[in-house]
């Protein structure tokens, strides 16, 4: 989770740089399968002739908005050349 928080409020970093509105919140967003079910159950009813259908569940974190994390990470930067 930690490198996704840095890469999105990267993005926020780079979308307000570049003159869009302030960015206000951040979510990181991503769909899981039913991993706890068994295959058996997860399979059953889910294929057909034309393949294997899998359910997915969205889950949604909202992530800390940390543009000072962004500098200093620039500033790491730009002391390696």
């Amino acid at each position: 989770m930690p490198i996704y928080q840095i890469q999105l409020n990267g993005y926020a970093y780079i979308a307000e740089a570049i003159g869009l509105k302030p960015v206000k919140d951040l979510y990181l967003v991503y769909f899981e399968p039913p991993y706890k079910e068994t295959y058996e159950a997860i399979t059953d009813g889910h294929t057909n002739v034309d393949g294997f259908n899998m359910p997915f569940k969205p889950v949604i974190h909202k992530i800390k908005r940390e543009p000072k994390e962004i500098d200093k990470l620039l500033e790491k930067a730009s002391k390696t050349y």
